[in-house]
């Protein structure tokens, strides 16, 4: 053995002393100090139809928000955990990766949270894993009217009775995985359950899972000895009895407590229905004690059509659920962004954000306006302009979904921030920071990290025009609308259609935006820009924009409105020099008003009169 000479042992100890001395003076970050909150706040690109002002979470009463804020403050000695549930557009995990990475960029890493072996219920994974499976599996969602297996949390279930069966995890490498050796296995609690052998790529023996351990515990603990990024998991009998697994998911956590744990659980397809079929959810809620719970579903609800009233009750069913379990935590209620239907916006999403804030206030839960946070009505237009949504202009990409998470992110912690800043914040502190053009105190986030912060008038200062579409061959009347971000039905009635017939070369009366126009296209403006002053973005209403055309005659004294011009349609055996005679004018003021008209008149066509 060498023995080290004394002088020897006072470099190791020096040596030692200073690099102890390294690590002790890396002080932790100040997880409730505003600056460093604040510094955390950015987008990585900015887009005029975002309103960012908007993106901040909301609530009647501060008790609703309260635990979160108190766990946020408190994430470096406690977990700060959330269970983000919804339907495909969190199945993806996408957004929801997002969120996670840049709040445990911020906060500190918890875990990676709810995974699942989707592969073995033929469905697709997150967007940070694959699965693989074999062997013989039966499989359940929450989207099904009778689902044969038991459902938690997840939304989803697998069943083996094969001996033989497996399925893999691989993980695809992040910093936010190097430290997940706790492994809770969300199974069914049986003496008939299959055991478990899980095989950690690069480990020559496999680690032994008696499932039948913590008989009062949704879930069997495993530590592993370190992180893994590629798991097989084998059943296997141990005892006779043996004939069967039941999986309800697996949690990837730290064995610290502390930073973020943040599951992300949604099924494709799944509405406020398929939530109140998980059986085993209220359980499995109360042993992860969230400090937040996000409701965060589409459109599967009312794309077909809305039932108010129904809407409406089973959001109620899932809070008073979610508050059973969970009376400690903070609900937060969000709504879905802009949604396309047969070409068309469809306007029940504004009757579910309505519903959504109304039911947050009431049941003293937060309320995320993600609809208007992302545009509002015909957003999607601009998203699909973008390059950030997919064509059915539902469902985004990956780029939108980034966006998505950031908004989401900054929404967490723009309400963090400003908390911190003014302490607890009522109704009315919140509608001062948000609405009003000048709150008091307005995180320097939404005006200095990209973004110059701006008020919902001067946001939504569009100018409305009246244009003339000329029809293209192939052009239906829904391409039209879908171009110009207007109904069929505001088309029919501005140029007087009794059916859906158009013809090419026919021109049409457009009231719209002057973004969506080309400038060869504008005939006017329907109003002074600078008395777009209304809080509805003019593009939401049409109606509206079509009835605020001034009528000259009348300007000075009550500004009354003309809402479209006179127009005749042609009948069988009309020409322009018969129509001129008809209506007091000549051949000459109609082909300036109907440019293309000179040559012989279609039946149906429609004319605008001086």
């Amino acid at each position: 053995m060498r023995i080290v000479s004394p002088p020897n042992v006072v470099k190791v100890l020096v040596s030692f002393i200073l690099f102890s001395g390294c690590r002790l003076s890396k002080s932790e970050p100040c997880y409730s100090c505003p600056d460093y909150i604040e510094q955390k706040i950015y987008y990585e690109k900015k887009y005029p139809f975002i309103r960012y002002h908007y993106n901040i979470f909301q609530w009647a009463d501060y008790k609703a928000i309260e635990p979160m804020i108190q766990s946020m403050k408190n994430v470096g000695a406690r977990k700060f955990k959330v269970i983000h549930i919804g339907d495909s557009h969190v199945q993806a995990d996408i957004f929801t990766h997002e969120i996670r990475t840049r709040l445990q960029n911020v906060l500190g890493i918890g875990g990676r949270g709810l995974v699942f072996p989707y592969a073995a219920a033929k469905t697709h994974s997150g967007s940070d894993y694959t699965t693989s499976f074999t062997g013989i599996w039966e499989s359940a969602k929450n989207v099904q009217s009778q689902p044969q297996l038991d459902i938690g949390i997840s939304g989803i279930s697998i069943k083996t009775h094969d001996k033989k069966a497996t399925f893999t995890l691989r993980f695809m490498h992040n910093p936010q995985h190097v430290n997940n050796r706790i492994l809770k296995i969300y199974r069914k609690y049986s003496e008939s359950s299959f055991d478990l052998k899980i095989l950690p790529h690069g480990l020559a023996s496999p680690i032994y899972v008696n499932t039948k351990l913590n008989p009062d515990k949704p879930y069997v603990e495993v530590e592993l000895p370190q992180a893994y990024d590629h798991l097989t998991f084998y059943v296997y009998a141990s005892e006779k009895n043996q004939n069967f697994f039941e999986c309800h998911g697996i949690s990837f956590e730290t064995p610290e407590n502390s930073g973020v744990l943040y599951h992300s659980v949604g099924i494709n397809g799944a509405g406020f229905l398929s939530i109140l079929r998980q059986n085993l959810m209220d359980i499995q809620i109360a042993e992860m004690q969230p400090d937040v719970l996000v409701i965060d579903l589409g459109g599967n609800d009312y794309y077909a059509g809305m039932n108010e009233i129904t809407y409406e009750y089973n959001l109620r069913a899932i809070i008073n659920r979610f508050k059973n379990a969970a009376p400690n935590a903070s609900i937060i209620i969000s709504c879905s962004h802009d949604l396309y239907r047969r070409g068309l916006s469809i306007p029940e999403c504004i009757k579910a954000q309505q519903i959504a804030k109304r039911v947050a206030f009431d049941t003293q839960c937060v309320f995320f306006d993600y609809y208007n946070v992302s545009g509002g009505r015909y957003s999607m237009l601009q998203w699909h302009k973008n390059n950030l949504c997919q064509w059915d202009r539902v469902h985004l990409n990956f780029p939108g979904y980034k966006l998505r998470g950031e908004l989401y992110t900054n929404a967490y912690l723009n309400t963090y921030h400003q908390i911190l800043l003014n302490g607890p914040l009522d109704k009315s502190d919140l509608n001062l920071i948000v609405y009003n053009e000048e709150p008091k105190k307005i995180p320097s986030s939404l005006v200095e990290n990209k973004i110059e912060k701006t008020n919902e008038t001067q946001l939504e200062k569009k100018v409305p025009v009246k244009a003339w579409h000329r029809v293209n061959k192939g052009e239906s009347i829904s391409l039209i609308a879908n171009k110009y971000g207007v109904s069929i039905s505001d088309i029919k009635k501005w140029n007087l259609l009794r059916g859906y017939t158009i013809y090419t070369g026919q021109y049409l009366t457009i009231f719209t935006d002057s973004s969506l126009v080309s400038k060869n296209q504008i005939i006017q403006k329907i109003i002074p820009q600078k008395a777009v002053t209304t809080h509805k973005v003019a593009i939401t209403s049409q109606k509206n924009m079509a009835s605020s055309q001034n009528d000259t005659s009348n300007k000075v004294h009550d500004k009354k409105i003309q809402s479209t011009p006179p127009k005749y349609t042609v009948k069988s055996g009309d020409n322009l020099w018969l129509i001129a005679k008809k209506h007091h004018t000549t051949v000459e003021k109609l082909l300036k008003l109907n440019p293309g008209k000179e040559k012989k008149l279609i039946p149906g066509d429609v004319l605008i009169l001086p």
